[in-house]
């Protein structure tokens, strides 16, 4: 596998890692309990990189995305005419949703794909 491939493979991970540190910080540096385990629970699964947590963390990422996206266009269609808010909401949530569901795509590729070390121990 080529350095491009295997750092392009590590993203969503550390992306996630980076989401949930800024969704738990609060100023002045003070970060939430829940945020700061899920920190824990996605950099275990960087250096242990097992299948079937791995194949659980993208599906729910998969899935709390598509909620976002839900939202989002629930909240669009609540503006009653298109004013330069809903323009920046959609066009922001669209971003976002779509980065997201990208990166959800490339983690379960990943581990859809690629055996994890218990597979390989087995196989031996």
């Amino acid at each position: 596998m080529t350095k491009a491939k295997q750092i392009l493979m590590q993203v969503p991970e550390f992306y996630l890692v980076v989401v949930a540190l800024l969704i738990g910080y609060r100023p002045p540096l003070h970060f939430s309990l829940l945020s700061l385990a899920i920190v824990a629970i996605l950099l275990l699964q960087v250096i242990y990189k097992k299948r079937a947590t791995g194949l659980l963390l993208g599906a729910l990422f998969m899935l709390l995305s598509l909620s976002s996206l839900g939202a989002s266009f629930s909240e669009f269609n609540e503006f009653s005419q298109m004013s330069s808010g809903a323009i920046q909401l959609l066009v922001g949530s669209l971003t976002f949703g779509c980065v997201n569901m990208c990166l959800a795509g490339l983690m379960l590729y990943k581990y859809l794909n690629v055996k994890s070390k218990d597979d390989k121990s087995e196989a031996v």
